[in-house]
């Protein structure tokens, strides 16, 4: 089943199978689509999936908003036993994550491919 959800700024995809959980994201994430990026997210942890892959290659912004939304969701797959895995190939995406250090706390991959290949941790 394939989801997808436009907004202005903002082109959010998710897929769902029996061993994992995608979601595909394009565009800016920013405080104007921070509730839609984080709603779509969450909604991606449901049907429950060992893994959650978010994919963030495509996005050209990511605010602190953004960062934010991450974390919590890091959070709430933790209690679900969900292994969060972030795609972020791009400067735009991966200096923010790390300049605030979450990339100690996030599991990140320069492809979605290399993302759903890892093993469980």
């Amino acid at each position: 089943m394939t989801l997808a959800f436009r907004r202005d700024k903002l082109t959010i995809q998710a897929e769902h199978t029996d061993q994992a959980n995608t979601v595909v994201v394009s565009g800016e994430v920013d405080l104007a689509t921070k509730t839609q990026f984080d709603t779509e997210l969450t909604a991606a942890l449901e049907p429950p999936a060992p893994v959650l892959v978010v994919d963030l290659s495509g996005v050209d912004f990511l605010s602190s908003c953004g960062l934010q939304v991450l974390l919590e969701l890091a959070e709430r797959a933790e209690r679900r036993a969900c292994d969060l895995r972030i795609v972020c190939a791009g400067r735009p995406v991966r200096r923010p994550i790390e300049i605030v250090g979450l990339d100690r706390t996030l599991r990140l991959f320069g492809s979605r491919e290399e993302a759903l290949a890892a093993q469980l941790i």
